[in-house]
């Protein structure tokens, strides 16, 4: 059985605008993106998470 385009339902209006308009809106500052965490933190991270994992039950 073929489906035809006429069938498919398009996501409405309204949400279409809400996304066009996200998508061009000005970027923000370079302060204010966040930086990924240095090896340091990635380690403390870790360590954390490895001891809060083996003291559950």
């Amino acid at each position: 059985m073929l489906t035809t385009l006429a069938t498919y339902s398009a996501p409405t209006c309204l949400a279409r605008s809400e996304v066009s308009d996200r998508k061009r809106r000005e970027l923000p500052f370079s302060d204010s993106i966040r930086q990924p965490p240095s090896s340091r933190q990635r380690k403390v991270r870790s360590a954390k998470m490895h001891k809060a994992q083996s003291a559950l039950p």
